[in-house]
Parts: C-alpha cells; sequence; structure tokens
C-alpha cells in the first residue's frame, strides 16, 4: 500500500503553543464513505433529511447547550417523598413549595494522549536491581463532566455514573418549562478550559515503573453546556422546614444544599446561553451538489466540483489545500489529511527559521536525503486522522520524516 497526501490551509484560529510562531495548512481528507443513516448523535456530524432535502446541524466547532428531560413530575415525586418519610422513618410530613430546577454542567470530550519516560525495574536472580529504560505512547478517550455553578457540598449525580447513556435534547426554554427554575452559572467557558486540562496522568502498568517524564495533552476537545433536571421541595415536619433536592432521574434524594436565592426563573427572553441548535443543507455552496457524508469528518471535500469546505458561523467556508502526488502513478493510493504548520522559534539568544537551525537543536534523522537544509522552513506535520494505534502512527512519523515533501 502506497500513501500520498493532501493538504489543506487552515481557517480560522490556531492554538497557542507558547513561544512558537507558526502558520499552518492542513493535509488531506479520509477516504469517503457512502453516506447513510442520521450519524452519530448531537455532538457529532449528523445528517437530517426534510423536504427531500439533507440538512447539516451547525455549531460543531462551537459550545452548544443541551438538557436532560425530568422522570415524572414534582406531583408524583412529592407524593412518594411523603410516603417514603412516612414508611421508612414514621414521619408525618407536607410540602410547602415544589418546583422544577435545573443545574448546568460542563461535558468535555477528546482525545488524552500521553509520552512517558522513564526506568522500568526488575528483580534480578541475586535481589539485586535491575533496570531498564522505556518509551510508551497512550491515547483515551477523554470525556468528563463537572459542576459549572457552585457545588462544593453537593454529592454525586446520576450525570456522572452513565452520562453518555442519558437522552438529552437542544437547549429549549420552552420544552424545559416556563415554570421551571434554574441555578446560575459560575463557571465560565474559560475556566472551563482551565479545569479540563488539569487532568490526572494515566496510571502506569504495575508498580515496577518510575516515571522521569510524562507529557499529557489533550486533543480535538468539545464543550458542551448540559442542563440536569431537579427536583426542589420545601417540606414541613414536626413544626420545622427543611430543604429537599431530588435527583430529576434517578429520583435519589442527593445529600447537598441548594439554596432557593441561587435560583432564578426561566425568562423565555433571555438570551441563549451558547449557540442553538440551527441546520443548513448539506451541499457544495459552489456547484449545488451534496458532499459526502462522513461523521468524523470536519472538512467536506466535493467530489464534484473538487473545492473543500469548512462548516463555522453557521455557514460553510472554502478551504485552500495542496495535494502531493507520486512522481510515477502507482495503484491503489490512499489520501491521509495532515496539518502542515510553519514554524519559527524564538529563545533568548537567537531566532530559528529554516531546517538547518532546526537541527542545531535537536538531532537529524540518521539518514538524511540530498536537500539544501538552509534554504528550507521549519514544518510540523500534525494527523489530522482518527488515530486509533499510536505505536503505528509513531512509526509513520519517524519515516516520514525522511522523505521530502513540497
Amino acid at each position: 500500500m502506497h500513501f500520498a497526501i493532501l493538504k489543506f490551509d487552515i481557517v480560522g484560529d490556531t492554538r497557542d503553543f507558547g513561544s512558537t510562531n507558526h502558520n499552518a495548512d492542513s493535509c488531506c481528507l479520509p477516504p469517503v464513505r457512502e453516506r447513510g443513516g442520521t450519524g452519530r448523535g448531537p455532538l457529532g456530524l449528523s445528517l437530517y433529511t426534510f423536504c427531500d432535502s439533507t440538512l447539516k446541524p451547525t455549531g460543531r466547532n462551537e459550545v452548544q447547550s443541551f438538557s436532560f428531560p425530568p422522570k415524572g413530575n414534582k406531583e408524583a415525586i412529592g407524593k412518594a417523598l411523603l410516603k417514603a418519610f412516612w414508611e421508612k422513618r414514621g414521619i408525618r410530613a407536607s410540602i410547602v413549595e415544589s418546583f422544577l430546577a435545573y443545574a448546568p454542567f460542563w461535558r468535555v470530550k477528546g482525545m488524552l494522549f500521553q509520552w512517558a519516560f522513564g526506568r522500568e525495574f526488575e528483580s534480578t536472580v541475586y535481589n539485586g536491581p535491575s533496570f531498564d529504560y522505556f518509551k510508551k505512547l497512550r491515547a483515551v478517550p477523554y470525556i468528563r463532566t463537572f459542576p459549572a455553578f457552585e457545588a462544593e457540598r453537593f454529592q454525586m449525580l446520576s450525570i456522572w455514573l452513565r452520562a453518555q447513556a442519558i437522552k438529552m435534547h437542544p437547549f429549549n426554554r420552552e420544552k424545559m418549562g416556563l415554570d421551571a427554575l434554574n441555578l446560575d452559572q459560575k463557571v465560565s467557558l474559560k475556566d472551563a478550559v482551565k479545569k479540563s486540562l488539569q487532568t490526572s496522568t494515566p496510571a502506569l502498568d504495575g508498580g515496577k515503573r518510575s516515571l522521569h517524564i510524562s507529557k499529557i495533552a489533550l486533543i480535538g476537545e468539545k464543550y458542551s453546556l448540559l442542563y440536569f433536571p431537579l427536583f426542589y421541595f420545601l417540606v414541613a415536619m414536626a413544626g420545622k422546614e427543611r430543604t429537599v433536592v431530588v435527583d430529576g432521574l434517578s429520583h435519589g434524594v442527593i445529600k447537598g444544599v441548594l439554596p432557593k436565592e441561587a435560583l432564578k426563573s426561566n425568562d423565555p427572553s433571555e438570551k441563549l446561553p451558547y449557540t442553538p441548535l440551527n441546520f443548513i443543507p448539506f451541499k457544495c455552496p459552489n456547484c449545488g451538489w451534496d458532499l459526502p457524508f462522513q461523521p468524523s469528518a470536519r472538512i467536506h471535500l466535493c467530489n464534484t466540483c473538487g473545492m473543500a469546505w469548512q462548516e463555522f458561523g453557521d455557514r460553510f467556508h472554502q478551504v485552500q489545500y495542496k495535494v502531493w502526488e507520486p512522481e510515477s502513478p502507482m495503484k491503489d493510493l490512499v489520501y491521509l489529511p495532515l496539518w502542515r504548520l510553519e514554524i519559527s522559534i524564538h529563545t533568548a539568544k537567537k531566532q530559528y527559521n529554516t531546517l538547518k537551525e532546526f537541527f542545531e537543536l535537536f538531532p537529524q534523522p540518521r539518514f538524511q536525503p540530498k536537500r539544501k537544509l538552509e534554504e528550507e522552513l521549519i514544518y510540523f506535520y500534525v494527523p489530522a486522522f482518527r488515530i486509533r494505534n499510536p505505536v503505528a502512527v509513531d512509526k509513520f512519523a519517524s519515516r516520514f520524516i525522511l522523505q521530502l515533501f513540497p
């Protein structure tokens, strides 16, 4: 099997690499598959058919808001709560006040990559210490849900136990109930990004490894604001009043404090917390033909006119790209997508702009083809395709740098 490379010019903001300046363009799209089904839900690329038109939900590169529909209503949950007080504790109680409330949570989804370097110890025949150096690259799915409100005294809710299995809907104040209340959002998107990066290091296998260097990065993360239902009850018993909060899905009583002052009315005229769900035709803006459907694709290449498109801001934007082809024709070519970053490295003493200057900081590959390094700029190539085997990608990268690409 042979490989060829497509390169796209990146559109939109690029990541901040600290003291490194960079320009980016990308390399190719994954192989096109036949379109079918409705995709993989509201957080991935899905297609819907309406009046014989194929529509694409917009905003996957922005934060969207969703809500979980509660199970039951406050009247039925209240009756069950009073019955439980009487049967389990022998206490007669009455409900003074009750309402449905929604608590905001941040959900982060992405891939967590870790490079681990260290020593692995073994016992010898004479019980003496023996070790060998190891290098390990791992990639694991990252899904984390945490409160977007002040929750120091709140116990775990069912949203943390089975967050991926719970059905949710796009944020809609009318469907959530105009008489429902909302907990004030205290954790901003900026703070949520900081918290998501405070990830724990994946544990190494066994207890015989000593970790010297560990580099962890969260890649391809997407943020969503989720509103979880809670039933609030003010219960009178034995001449006193107390607050009881019930999980809106599991119907378990939550051990925590939820002051009424922290809740606000669900005003339908109030601005939505984040981007609402919209739809646009899934067609090439240039020629009008349907774009090929791939659930995980971020950039869509039209099979008719050959133009590439990326959706953000509720519309498609053209993406410039380049294609690398072999000198002689080859059969069964597979095109891999790569982002190409043009790098300029700044230090206190010098600025590094060419590949020859770059190799002053880092060792050269064992084999270097004939090339004028002083005339070549510094490029980093980052895979833009889904990685299932990081070890194989590491081997591919070591061979990739020996080739000469435009």
